[in-house]
């Protein structure tokens, strides 16, 4: 039996209402988490800005990521022109001096995570000390293409993608998990400063995988040998030192400015 008109009319205000009140709920925790995030960040540029030693950290890195993007870029302008100079100062090149200065960095926040584990004992540290292990092994290994190999053989090769990358794909995955692992204290209202920091190691690790995926898809479908070509394969490059070596620096510097608990001193 249909529903008189004033009746529908009705139910459907009330559902209007339901949906109005629950947008309304979702934006002011947007709006919240958002403030909260900013809090942090501000917290933590006050602290940096504090500690000579935390913003020395900062600084350098600033400055080692610049250095070696114009020796990434003289490089290759130099193979444009027939120039040979050493391939160390590729920022492509394994075990070149941007990979080297990345491995050291990232070493270097794994260190000061673990101290600062040490000191807070929060999960969120522990999960961002994984999440730049994983990064320091993948680098240094390669891991996700060799683990790519694996899967991709115990894989079908009927598939859109070819084994092989659906294998990295599948390790990939476990940067993401950690990753929203790390995320978690976004989901509670009681977050330390201490974790609003391992939102922003995480947030860079991120800057970087977009370089290493986007601009690196952009990147191939470029003529090899063009200038275009070139540009994009060392913002490509320096976006992904640049997102690691800061998330590095960053956590070295937290460490530097962390005030140290009275049980732990």
């Amino acid at each position: 039996m249909a529903l008189p008109l004033r009746a529908r009319l009705a139910a459907n205000q009330h559902a209007v209402g339901i949906i109005g009140l629950m947008e309304l709920r979702v934006s002011n925790w947007l709006i919240d988490r958002w403030a909260t995030g900013l809090a942090g960040l501000a917290h933590w540029a006050k602290a940096i800005r504090q500690s000579v030693l935390a913003s020395a950290v900062i600084v350098a890195t600033l400055m080692a990521d610049c250095w070696l993007l114009g020796l990434d870029m003289a490089f290759r302008y130099a193979v444009l022109d027939g120039t040979e100079l050493p391939n160390w100062f590729n920022l492509s090149q394994e075990m070149g001096l941007g990979e080297i200065f990345e491995h050291v960095m990232t070493a270097l926040g794994i260190c000061a995570l673990l101290m600062l584990f040490y000191r807070h004992r929060r999960r969120q540290i522990a999960m961002a000390t994984i999440l730049l292990a994983l990064v320091l092994a993948d680098n240094a290994l390669q891991l996700h293409e060799q683990v790519g190999v694996v899967l991709g053989g115990a894989l079908p090769t009927d598939l859109l993608l070819p084994p092989h990358q659906i294998g990295e794909l599948l390790f990939l995955s476990a940067f993401a998990l950690v990753a929203l692992a790390t995320l978690a204290p976004l989901f509670h209202k009681d977050i330390v400063p201490v974790e609003q920091a391992m939102l922003l190691i995480v947030a860079l690790i991120g800057f970087a995988a977009i370089f290493g995926i986007a601009v690196d898809a952009v990147h191939a479908m470029l003529a090899t040998g063009s200038l275009q070509e070139v540009v994009a394969g060392s913002l490509e490059d320096f976006g992904e030192l640049v997102g690691i070596s800061l998330a590095g620096a960053f956590a070295v510097a937290v460490a530097a400015a962390d005030p140290i608990p009275a049980t732990n001193r």
